[in-house]
C-alpha cells in the first residue's frame, strides 16, 4: 500500500515557535488531508507545509532509498501526526513510518480522519499515544502535550495518562493567564472603604 508524508512548521503557542511535524498517511487520504492541511493553515497562523509524497510499494526496488528519504525528513521534525483513514492500520509504510519515529526519539499522536465509525483500527505502533479528532484545538493541545513532555513520552510506558496531565496542566496554566489580563478587582459597593 502506498503512503505520503509532509513535514509542517507551525506556531503553535507563544511556548513552542517552529515546531515541524512529520505526517503520515495513506495516499487514499490525500483528498482529506489535503483539506486537513489547508484547514490547519487557516487556522494557525505561520503554518507551512511540503510535501514528500511516497507512491511506490513497501516492498519495491525503491524502498531503501526511500526509506533513507523518509528518516532524513523525521529526523528534522520534533513530532510525528499520523492522519488515519479507515485503511492507515494497514499500511506497511505508515507502520514503518511511526516505528521509526519511535526509534529516533519522536513523540507520535493520531489523528482521525473521520469522526463517524468508519475508522475501526489504527495502526498498533500509535497503542498509548495521543488519538484526537480532527479538530484545531485538540490537535494544537496534543502536540503542546507532546513537546512539553517529549523528554517523559520516551520513557514513560502509559503515555496516555502522562498526555492528559499534561493537557490539564497547559489548561490551568492557559486559564490563570487568561483570569490575570481580564481579572479586575471591584470595590465592594457596601463599603465604606475603611475598617
Amino acid at each position: 500500500m502506498a503512503t505520503g508524508f509532509s513535514h509542517q512548521s507551525c506556531r503553535i503557542s507563544e511556548e513552542l515557535v517552529g515546531v515541524r511535524a512529520f505526517l503520515s498517511f495513506v495516499q487514499e487520504d490525500l483528498n482529506l488531508v489535503n483539506l486537513f492541511r489547508g484547514q490547519a493553515k487557516g487556522d494557525i497562523s505561520g503554518l507551512d507545509f511540503a510535501d514528500y509524497s511516497v507512491k511506490e510499494p513497501f516492498d519495491s526496488r525503491n524502498a531503501e532509498y526511500i526509506g533513507r528519504g523518509i528518516t532524513e525528513q523525521i529526523k528534522l521534525a520534533q513530532l510525528t501526526i499520523c492522519l488515519c483513514g479507515p485503511t492507515t492500520y494497514e499500511s506497511d509504510w505508515v507502520n514503518w513510518e511511526l516505528k521509526k519515529s519511535i526509534e529516533l526519539g519522536k513523540p507520535i499522536m493520531g489523528v482521525y480522519l473521520y469522526g463517524d465509525s468508519r475508522i475501526k483500527c489504527y495502526p498498533a505502533p500509535l497503542k498509548g499515544c495521543p488519538m484526537v479528532q480532527w479538530n484545531t484545538q485538540d490537535i494544537m493541545n496534543a502536540m503542546n502535550g507532546l513537546l512539553l513532555g517529549a523528554n517523559d513520552y520516551a520513557t514513560t510506558p502509559d503515555r496516555n495518562t502522562l498526555f492528559v496531565q499534561r493537557v490539564e496542566e497547559i489548561a490551568a496554566r492557559e486559564a490563570s493567564a487568561w483570569y490575570n489580563r481580564h481579572a479586575t478587582i471591584t470595590p465592594n459597593p457596601h463599603s465604606s472603604g475603611g475598617t
